[in-house]
């Protein structure tokens, strides 16, 4: 068993670089599988037998994978929105605290 169905398998070194390979170890993930049917599929791989898939939903799965790849999805605004929001108020208090000393060692 390995975590992440795109993470280098630490037994037989595969590394599911290629979109098919990508599609072919999301359809051997959690995400499809239950945890009895992955241990038969680990057990299958280990003793050679290569597992059998439905090559139209290896190619439909890997063009979806290919299309995400080169066109990603836009980052919400909202993380950004906060993310201004809460550097303007570190600034805001880092101003205070500067005029806080300030006017504490001048008066």
């Amino acid at each position: 068993m390995k975590l992440g169905a795109f993470s280098p398998c630490h037994k037989c070194g595969f590394d599911p670089a290629s979109p098919e390979d990508q599609a072919r170890s999301i359809l051997l993930s959690s995400h499809n599988l239950d945890d009895g049917s992955l241990a038969e599929a680990g057990r299958r791989i280990t003793r050679g037998d290569a597992p059998r898939f439905d090559e139209a939903v290896i190619a439909e799965t890997a063009a979806q994978i290919d299309q995400i790849l080169k066109n990603p999805p836009p980052k919400p605004r909202g993380c950004l929105v906060i993310q201004c929001i809460l550097i303007g108020i570190i600034i805001a208090l880092f101003v205070a605290v500067i005029y806080m000393v300030w006017y504490l060692k001048h008066s």
